[in-house]
């Protein structure tokens, strides 16, 4: 600041703030590619666990598949009522 002595000192406030205002300046557009960088990175782990979870699930049966167990009732019971109609809704 030897440069500025005897000057006046508006001129040395002037100088001050403008050297503020550009280092503001530099640390916001530093602030601004890390932030645009993180939701850059965000994006693609969304991508890929949206690729992850949209894959196609395999819903064949295996071919050695065991025959379901038919139930069997004992002789001397019978049903309670009968069930005449089966509806299913969905």
């Amino acid at each position: 600041m030897k440069q500025f002595q005897g000057k006046s000192p508006h001129l040395r406030i002037a100088v001050t703030v403008l050297f503020c205002l550009l280092s503001d300046f530099t640390q916001a557009g530093a602030v601004i590619d890390r932030s645009a960088q993180e939701q850059l990175q965000q994006q693609e782990r969304e991508r890929l666990l949206r690729e992850k979870q949209e894959s196609i699930p395999n819903v064949r049966l295996p071919d050695n598949a065991p025959a379901p167990a038919l139930i069997t009732y004992p002789d001397n019971e019978s049903p309670c009522f009968t069930i005449s109609k089966i509806s299913l809704i969905g």
